[in-house]
């Protein structure tokens, strides 16, 4: 009988924070991803950690706290996955918006968020600004990006250093109690024992819990990305449509959502996005109309965008919850989930892991059980 004391299902950047934080707790665990690593929505996306986006007192607080732990991070293990605390601004670019957006700015600084609206000269910030779409402009100093792949592997070559076992191209076909503790059976007629089982598998975290008669509420929000050459236009924060906070916080909506997002990465290419659309789990495919619009409304905002090429496309698949909070806790006794980020999967992944350690380790983040739990939607 091979026994672990977790197993840990998904190689995410959820996943793999799951997995550093119960390694650095000595646990004996083995990480479990039918396709490889890393192979969903972590690979599909900017790898932004953002406080300019959030909305909600209790999203900021998670967030900063998800922060605070991504220096600890930084600190600890070093920064191989190009961490880069850039910034970003948030521009109103309809005269409606200006106000709301010095409202948003307003709401945030109240809670002790470091941003502020930019008075006079914003190109100081980002040269290639269209001074013509700007009507207010608004800078988060602190927000941050990342290279998602490389964090994810990273952390594995960690994990691995700490003893965790990784079994990739593996997929989970029975999961059941017994006296030996959670058994689990794979494609490959692998069966493993563990005594906690935890469930990171983001949009697909339904198709594992059937094998429980178990089911939350998320739905699939595709989002697309296009990715231009490098050349001599210099990106220096996130930029975003203020509107683009309206696309996170808009979950019933049925048409398809596009708010310019532009970012540079270390590598010299520009990340233009952003898009939300429900188009199930099959359509992961780019679709052309919109990455037509997500480029027209991205070159009003940095006009020099229009000279140069597309290099690629890309689409992933974010997990939605009804309330815009992750879905983190205990569903049976001894298996957990983690999911439901939607767009903040970055943001608040060491934090997710935390609350899941809270369960049986350490009470430091406790008080985040209540309004992530599982139990909220009486699932």
């Amino acid at each position: 009988m091979i026994k672990f004391d977790s197993i840990v299902i998904g190689t995410g950047i959820v996943g793999s924070f799951t997995a550093l934080e119960l390694c650095k707790l000595k646990q004996n665990i083995l990480v479990i991803d039918q396709n490889g690593l890393s192979p969903g929505t972590t690979r599909s996306c900017d790898g932004n950690i953002l406080v300019a986006d959030k909305t909600t007192k209790k999203l900021v607080e998670i967030t900063n706290d998800g922060k605070k732990l991504w220096k600890d991070f930084i600190r600890e293990f070093g920064n191989e996955c190009e961490y880069d605390e850039k910034g970003s601004i948030l521009v109103a670019t309809q005269k409606d918006d200006a106000k709301k957006l010095g409202d948003h700015v307003e709401f945030q600084k109240k809670i002790g968020v470091n941003c502020s609206l930019v008075n006079g000269n914003y190109n100081l910030l980002e040269t290639h600004l269209s001074k013509t779409n700007s009507e207010a402009v608004a800078h988060w100093p602190d927000d941050a990006q990342l290279q998602p792949m490389k964090l994810c592997f990273h952390i594995a070559d960690i994990c691995s250093n700490l003893n965790a076992k990784y079994n990739l191209y593996e997929k989970i076909i029975k999961v059941e109690k017994t006296k030996n503790g959670i058994e689990v059976t794979s494609s490959k007629n692998k069966i493993y024992f563990c005594d906690n089982l935890f469930i990171c598998a983001g949009v697909w975290t339904n198709d594992l819990l059937s094998l429980i008669n178990k089911k939350i509420p998320i739905k699939p929000r595709k989002g697309s990305i296009v990715v231009l050459e490098r050349g001599d236009l210099q990106i220096n924060t996130k930029i975003s449509d203020f509107s683009y906070n309206r696309t996170v916080t808009n979950t019933d909506s049925h048409d398809t959502l596009v708010a310019a997002v532009i970012e540079s990465t270390k590598s010299g290419t520009i990340l233009c996005g952003s898009s939300r659309e429900f188009t199930g789990f099959d359509n992961t495919k780019t679709n052309p109309e919109v990455l037509k619009k997500i480029l027209n409304d991205c070159v009003k905002l940095v006009p020099k965008l229009k000279d140069l090429r597309i290099i690629r496309s890309y689409s992933g698949l974010r997990s939605l919850t009804p309330d815009e909070f992750p879905i983190i806790g205990e569903i049976e006794p001894n298996i957990y989930v983690a999911t439901g980020h939607e767009g903040s999967g970055h943001s608040l992944a060491t934090v997710t892991a935390k609350i899941l350690s809270s369960f049986f380790f350490t009470n430091e983040y406790s008080h985040y059980k209540d309004i992530v739990s599982p139990d909220r939607f009486n699932v």
